[in-house]
């Protein structure tokens, strides 16, 4: 019984034009020759990633070591144009087809008990015949033209197919401009080839004579002229706009820049901000009555107190200096320390031009209000401590005997 194999245990095929997906288990020389008309003797593969080569077994025909998903280029020669296609069976034993009205096919090297030769009816296409030609008749070829609307996405052409033809050419008509008058003569309009990457069909020396035209994968499409042209036009406009806008990037990007720092710091300025008053928020929900710590007092009468009238909390508003990076005290006293004339520098650490330096924080002024009850709150409760209340005196009486 054969092996469950697994629906994801394929791989890509690519040669030339030619697209295909195939099992790793159905992965042999006589299976690659279906697919490609490509000589067992001959083929071989490589990865189109890191371009590991990959043989045939001798024996089995089978390729070893490939991966899910993996792909592949199909290498090697196509099978030789011969009255007589000869092939490989899994055995190692060669086989003839003869072609003709009663193909016979004859195997060499068989067991003694197999017959070396055998007949079947011509109504049987076997495998290992010839491919028959595209062309049915005999001086020219049919080729296949879609009729399709394409679109672009993902910068590739997605070809909505509307209807095919097929017109017969010969060594002489087997050129772009016939197929376009034959394509205008059926469908009354003007239309343009173009291959399954939407890239058009030039009226070159390539593109002329039987064989460009007899590929019997490759999938001619015809798109309206005026459709093809607006696509391109779409694109060059898209990319001049680009070019256009290149000598003003850098200028651009420096501003941008600049005014992206700027942003950042507003907005770790309205963080710092969130937070204090989510702190003031928690501080007034403690109760009134809890006793503040002596080290957070302490801390508070550092940080909240006025360089210059020593006043604990500060009065807002409240001037702040950048040469510190302190609180430096409140709005009026800073002001009058810096207007009398005689002392420019900084009352915390002395720093010249300091009055340049400072800037009023706004944004604290509830919170300086709360920090204002709580140090009174406390202070009160220390000096309670300090000084617990007198006994109520006592109260004799006297017994009446």
């Amino acid at each position: 019984m054969a092996a469950n194999v697994l629906p994801d245990q394929r791989v890509f095929l690519k040669r030339g034009d030619d697209r295909t997906e195939m099992m790793i288990s159905q992965m042999n020389v006589l299976n690659l020759r279906r697919a490609f008309d490509v000589d067992p003797k001959e083929v071989w593969l490589k990865d189109d990633m890191d371009a590991t080569g990959f043989f045939p077994d001798e024996k089995s025909g089978s390729f070893r070591g490939l991966t899910p998903w993996q792909t592949l280029l199909v290498g090697g020669q196509p099978v030789p144009v011969s009255d007589v296609a000869v092939l490989t069976t899994t055995s190692g034993a060669p086989v003839a087809v003869t072609p003709g009205p009663s193909r016979t096919v004859t195997l060499s090297g068989v067991s003694p008990g197999i017959s070396a030769s055998t007949s079947y009816s011509p109504n049987f296409r076997s495998v290992l015949a010839k491919k028959q030609p595209l062309t049915p008749t005999t001086q020219g070829a049919k080729v296949k033209v879609v009729k399709a609307i394409v679109e672009w996405g993902d910068n590739k052409p997605h070809f909505n197919k509307l209807q095919q033809i097929f017109i017969e050419v010969d060594e002489s008509t087997a050129t772009v401009e016939y197929l376009k008058q034959q394509m205008q003569n059926r469908w009354g309009e003007t239309y343009t080839l173009v291959t399954a990457d939407g890239l058009e069909i030039d009226s070159e020396s390539a593109a002329q004579g039987l064989s460009f035209w007899k590929s019997p994968r490759r999938i001619i499409y015809a798109v309206l002229c005026s459709k093809l042209l607006s696509i391109h036009k779409q694109k060059k406009k898209s990319v001049q706009s680009f070019d256009e806008s290149d000598d003003d990037d850098f200028e651009v990007t420096t501003k941008k820049r600049r005014i992206d720092d700027v942003m950042c710091k507003v907005e770790r300025v309205g963080r710092d901000v969130n937070n204090l008053n989510g702190l003031v928020t928690e501080i007034v929900a403690v109760s009134k009555e809890m006793k503040v710590p002596f080290g957070l007092m302490k801390m508070m009468h550092t940080i909240f107190k006025c360089k210059i009238c020593h006043c604990i909390p500060l009065c807002p508003p409240i001037i702040i200096s950048k040469c510190c990076e302190v609180i430096l005290g409140c709005e009026s006293c800073v002001n009058k320390w810096y207007s009398n004339g005689q002392s420019q520098c900084c009352p915390s650490c002395g720093s010249e031009r300091a009055y340049n330096e400072t800037m009023i924080l706004k944004g604290l002024d509830d919170f300086l209000m709360d920090i204002k009850a709580i140090i009174q709150t406390s202070e009160e409760q220390e000096e309670d401590d300090n000084h617990p209340p007198l006994p109520p005196p006592l109260q004799l009486q006297l017994c009446n005997d």
